[in-house]
């Protein structure tokens, strides 16, 4: 899939060459043909060249981070279609239910501690979530990952056997660095703050440009922030 499956929004030159090789699977006519710009591909194509079933191998031609961003990818995917789910079903974020997991906030940080939420806690964790002490979490899948109970712990297993993957599929003998624990992430990004302002738009006369200024936390992205804003069906826009 990497080298082959032509992706909407490549240029049309690159679209066409992968859309070749994924029929034909000519490894060598590929690999002259790709520019040289496809580095990463043309170094699994030669490893195919010299042994073509070894896919295991092919892959290992690939930097170690971005062998961990496929894993990484996948459970940010899942946790992705686990949140949707919640939102869809009315579940709130801002507020824990019966069977969340939440985790305590500390100096502006969401710790690695994990508390079920249960009925004779459940009013002092919403009292610290009030007070941003505390924030609801989400399954990210890996081999010793925790699973909520209640509704929200029927909506990740529901997810994950809809994927047909089992929590052990996580651990990888063949590249054992790829092996994924697990964890829990919150399913808010809390912003500490955010300003903006309007001003004359450099690139385009006449019109006007938005300048955001805001802070993160750790692990989220300001890219996807911005694509809330822009709302664009191109990935490439934001």
């Amino acid at each position: 899939t990497y080298i082959a499956h032509p992706m909407r929004g490549e240029n049309e030159a690159t679209y066409a060459l992968r859309e070749e090789l994924e029929k034909t699977k000519d490894y060598t006519k590929a690999f002259h043909d790709y520019p040289d710009a496809l580095n990463f591909e043309k170094a699994m194509l030669n490893r195919l060249i010299q042994s073509p079933d070894d896919f295991i191998g092919a892959f290992k031609e690939l930097p170690k981070n971005l062998l961990l961003m496929f894993v990484n990818a996948y459970e940010s995917f899942l946790f992705n279609k686990i949140l949707s789910e919640r939102i869809r079903r009315g579940l709130p974020l801002h507020q824990a239910v019966v069977g969340d997991v939440i985790s305590p906030i500390r100096k502006n940080s969401t710790t690695s501690e994990i508390i079920a939420v249960k009925p004779s806690n459940i009013e002092k964790v919403n009292k610290q979530m009030l007070k941003k002490k505390a924030i609801v979490t989400g399954l990210l899948i890996g081999y010793d990952t925790v699973f909520a109970d209640g509704e929200m712990g029927d909506i990740e297993h529901a997810v994950v056997e809809s994927e047909k993957i089992d929590p052990r599929d996580f651990i990888i003998p063949e590249i054992p660095f790829l092996s994924s624990q697990g964890s829990r992430r919150a399913l808010l990004a809390l912003m500490p703050w955010i300003e903006w302002t309007l001003q004359p738009d450099e690139f385009s006369k006449g019109d006007q440009a938005l300048q955001l200024c805001f802070e993160l936390r750790k692990g989220c992205y300001a890219t996807a922030l911005l694509r809330e804003f822009i709302k664009s069906n191109d990935p490439k826009k934001y």
